[in-house]
């Protein structure tokens, strides 16, 4: 894992000079040129390393954050029903189908767990969005917030008309986490962080032979 970082973080450092080199030429050229001209430039600069900025970080996302699936890849519809089982499960964590794909998020509309997050002082709502690339066996996968907002359990639940992309790469693909621990759960097993929803889903996926591939902006509904 630390090999990541590292890799990401050497990354974003290469990402830096590239920009400063670009910029190198039109700094050089400063004392020539015409001072409204000059601006102009560099306006067109800024426009255009702003423009190449995402693409840049949604490659060294995908690149460096990769997880290879392990043993025989369980096909679309029998990986889905695995994860949809949750649903079933005494535990505060669902899983919602949505047209291309699938959000995994906590149960706060069930009374039980409702009064557990409220306790627990959750103001964002943690959804882990799961797009599934069949051709290469490969899961896309995003992390979101929404802000929360408990008033009465769980009646009045008030949770933010829109999501904001919150990266969370770690990822220890070492130790077998697993969905199967919330068939034995208790309200003391969950500080309602959002690695306790991410790491058992990605898992379950990887122990089924599906890679994972972490990005920043992606949605599943």
């Amino acid at each position: 894992m630390v090999k990541r970082y590292t890799l990401t973080l050497g990354a974003f450092i290469f990402l830096l000079l590239g920009y400063a080199l670009s910029l190198l030429p039109l700094l050089l050229v400063r004392q020539v040129m015409q001072e409204e001209r000059y601006m102009q430039a560099l306006m067109v600069w800024a426009i255009s390393a702003l423009l190449l900025l995402l693409p840049a970080v949604t490659l060294i996302i995908r690149k460096i954050w990769y997880f290879q699936g392990q043993g025989p890849t369980l096909e679309l519809d029998a990986i889905e029903r695995k994860l949809l089982t949750v649903n079933e499960m005494d535990c505060p964590v669902r899983v919602v189908k949505k047209k291309r794909g699938l959000i995994v998020t906590w149960k706060h509309e069930d009374f039980k767990w409702c009064d557990y997050m409220s306790y627990a002082g959750m103001k964002a709502c943690y959804e882990l969005h799961l797009r599934f690339e069949p051709s290469t066996n490969t899961v896309n996968t995003g992390d979101r917030i929404r802000s929360i907002y408990f008033i009465v359990c769980p009646d009045e639940v008030k949770t933010g008309l829109f999501s904001r992309p919150k990266p969370l790469l770690g990822l220890d693909s070492n130790k077998q986490w697993s969905m199967d621990r919330y068939s034995d759960c208790t309200p003391m097993d969950f500080t309602f962080m959002p690695q306790e929803i991410k790491y058992p889903v990605l898992g379950t996926l990887l122990q089924n032979g599906w890679n994972i591939r972490f990005h920043y902006f992606l949605r599943a509904s």
